[in-house]
């Protein structure tokens, strides 16, 4: 194995938070209010025509439509008026709600940019993109089903202390909140490098480099557990690669992923386990959940539509809350467990390839085309995340990825070998990957 030095334009680094009661109230607090503000702005945006841009209607002669004015919305004259609406922005970093990246500068600008047709060959993601007239478009509000769970804002690296005696631990003054612990900086700290040599690790570059700005995103998940992201631009990065590197197709199937040398990385089946205990305890969680007094009872949904009525809000439980959380921390467990497999099996492609091809598929045309077992299966394997991930990772390793459509099955067997169906289709993939990647030159 040898290790070599890549360059990543845009590395984030992800810690769990550890706040304590006093601050989970403060960043719950600031969310809360972000929220509220955006869904104010979203309101008076479509039923007021407040923050928009008046052009004629191209297809009505005589009309007019408003297009969304992004940029007003993140100036002092219409924050401090939001402000009166809703006190609780006293305590919300002011970077939150007119930085760059801050809540209608991207977050606001991002959702009305979704709503604009592919076809339109104006269409951006990234917030900067054509924008369609609000008559046309929907309120992209936020709910209780879909709540707001985070908020970013710039700061500086001089907010940063590292704890002597431990290198996995570092406290980050929040803004409007203070020192908070963060842990998981040890890894980074050992891989990541500030300078071309690969000297200078985060620790030094932090102590040089006080007065640079980075973005701060703090997030909170459904499990009550807090997270810090710190997103860097020009990294080095620490990797190691195999000494023999060949050209491979990729075959990503539902029990496995086949290499074009006959490797296989099979799936692990996280989502209900090879014997079916973790699908025993959901459901004995989820009927557990049906008849405690909460809102997965259908008596509780009936007595709360009652009182509802005579303005009155019934809460749940603490016991239905608990098991809850309970249920929302094995989802999440499970769903780690698949990430951590899916860029440990993506990291290994990547390390013994100098040429990867592989099937652009339909996740979603699958869905609809399989049985519910299958679209368990699917759903488990993350086909989707996966091919977002070998090209992130070819990116970043310079290495090509050619991504083909979806070809038929192979019929090519190999001599003095079983025929092996999927070892098969990944040498056609890889064939019909070559054949594209000559032509585009």
């Amino acid at each position: 194995m040898n290790e070599k030095i890549i360059k990543i334009p845009v590395y984030t680094i992800n810690l769990r938070l550890y706040p304590n009661k006093e601050q989970k109230g403060m960043i719950d607090e600031i969310i809360h209010a972000i929220q509220k503000a955006f869904n104010i702005t979203v309101y008076e945006m479509f039923q007021n025509q407040t923050n928009t841009i008046e052009k004629p209607d191209k297809k009505n002669e005589g009309q007019f439509v408003h297009f969304p004015n992004v940029n007003a919305m993140a100036k002092k004259e219409y924050l401090d008026v939001l402000r009166e609406q809703v006190p609780e922005l006293k305590s919300v970093p002011a970077g939150a709600l007119s930085g760059k990246s801050g809540i209608f500068l991207r977050d606001l600008s991002k959702r009305l940019d979704a709503q604009v047709s592919e076809k339109n060959t104006n269409k951006k993601t990234n917030g900067k993109g054509v924008k369609k007239p609000i008559e046309n478009s929907k309120p992209p509000y936020y709910s209780k089903s879909h709540p707001r769970t985070s908020y970013s804002y710039q700061e500086t690296l001089s907010k940063i202390t590292f704890k002597r005696d431990n290198r996995n631990v570092i406290y980050f003054n929040l803004a409007k909140i203070g020192n908070v612990k963060a842990r998981g900086m040890k890894g980074y700290l050992e891989q990541l490098r500030f300078d071309l040599p690969g000297r200078m690790d985060f620790q030094e570059f932090v102590d040089l480099h006080k007065k640079q700005q980075i973005l701060v995103t703090v997030k909170r998940d459904n499990c009550d557990n807090y997270f810090l992201q710190l997103c860097l631009k020009d990294v080095y990065k620490i990797v190691k690669e195999n000494d023999a590197k060949k050209e491979i197709g990729v075959h990503i199937g539902i029990s496995a992923i086949t290499l074009s040398d006959g490797t296989r990385y099979e799936n692990p089946c996280f989502k209900n386990g090879n014997d079916g205990k973790i699908q025993e305890h959901r459901e004995q969680l989820n009927r557990k959940l049906s008849r405690m007094e909460g809102y997965s009872n259908p008596k509780f949904r009936k007595k709360l539509k009652e009182s509802r009525e005579n303005g009155i809000e019934l809460k749940p439980s603490k016991r239905y809350l608990k098991t809850r959380l309970k249920k929302a921390r094995l989802e999440k467990k499970i769903a780690r467990k698949r990430t951590h497999h899916t860029e440990n099996v993506v990291l290994d492609i990547i390390k013994k390839s100098d040429f990867i091809g592989v099937e652009d598929l339909s996740v979603k045309d699958m869905y609809t085309k399989r049985c519910k077992e299958k679209n368990n299966k699917l759903s488990d394997v993350a086909m989707g995340k996966t091919l977002d991930l070998l090209k992130q990772k070819g990116e970043q390793y310079d290495i090509p990825v050619i991504a083909i459509k979806p070809i038929e099955q192979s019929t090519r067997f190999e001599y003095g070998n079983g025929h092996d169906k999927t070892v098969n289709m990944a040498k056609n993939i890889l064939d019909v990957a070559k054949k594209e990647n000559d032509k585009n030159k």
